[in-house]
């Protein structure tokens, strides 16, 4: 009798534990199918002049969707898709933003950009008529901009009238017309003159007169369902290393969209 209850109490035992084993790997599959398989992709939606630097930043991160969009159809998708998306990248810093809490990343600073010879003050040129091209304020945040800046300077808003020789989309084609046509004077950012150089087709060179406190700033904004995601501080940890700070550098500096990092 007494062997009969020890064999049983050994093979209760042995059962016992081999349920427990069972349990645990079934635990730890469970974890691993989670942590690697039930996590949607992390969502970001970004503007298209920094499409490429986000992409080679984010390339090796798997489970990762990145959707580009102009400046407006960005601005439009932080309205209305704010609990698709984890986080937004290139928005503005004068936009209203419906939730989440906008974080400042890059910066750039108006200037006039005028031939290095020219010897007129920035006030001088500010008398002239019609000898700068600027960009449209209702599509250029270059030229929201700089309108900002001509009603903080306590001038009437139909300077820019006065000043402006062209209203063009974007701050692209200024350049592009100010370089082509060879022009007096444009809207662009202190930095307009070393990306002049870099190009081969250049023939004049170039210096900028610094239009004090005027600047354009670029953020992101990490949304609710971003602040939720246990991948956000991940994300921005890359966002803000001295990686993403040379890749920054080297792409969005080598064009007329030549900005200065504010956060490190």
């Amino acid at each position: 009798m007494r062997h009969t209850i020890e064999n049983f109490y050994f093979i209760f035992c042995r059962e016992k534990t081999m349920l427990l084993w069972r349990l645990k790997i079934v635990f730890l599959f469970f974890c691993v199918h989670f942590s690697c398989f039930s996590h949607e992709p992390y969502k970001i939606y970004v503007r298209s002049s920094f499409a490429p630097f986000v992409k080679e930043l984010f390339k090796d991160i798997s489970n990762i969707s990145i959707k580009t969009y102009s400046a407006p159809l960005l601005n439009m998708a932080c309205k209305q898709s704010q609990q698709q998306v984890h986080i937004i990248i290139g928005l503005e810093s004068d936009r209203k933003i419906q939730r989440g809490t906008f974080h400042e990343y890059v910066k750039g600073d108006l200037a006039l950009i005028v031939q290095k010879d020219d010897k007129r003050t920035l006030e001088e040129w500010m008398n002239t008529t019609g000898l700068i091209i600027g960009q449209d304020a209702k599509t250029s945040s270059t030229g929201r901009a700089f309108k900002k800046w001509i009603l903080n300077q306590g001038y009437p808003l139909h300077k820019i009238n006065t000043l402006l020789s062209h209203h063009l989309a974007s701050l692209s084609a200024s350049y592009f017309v100010f370089n082509k046509s060879k022009a007096k004077a444009m809207i662009g950012y202190t930095t307009t003159p070393v990306f002049h150089e870099s190009q081969e087709e250049s023939v004049r060179s170039l210096k900028a007169l610094p239009l004090p406190g005027a600047f354009e700033s670029w953020g992101y904004v990490i949304t609710e369902k971003g602040q939720k995601d246990t991948r956000t501080p991940y994300i921005l940890e890359k966002l803000r290393s001295s990686k993403a700070q040379n890749l920054m550098k080297t792409m969005l500096f080598l064009s007329p969209l030549f900005l200065s990092s504010v956060e490190e």
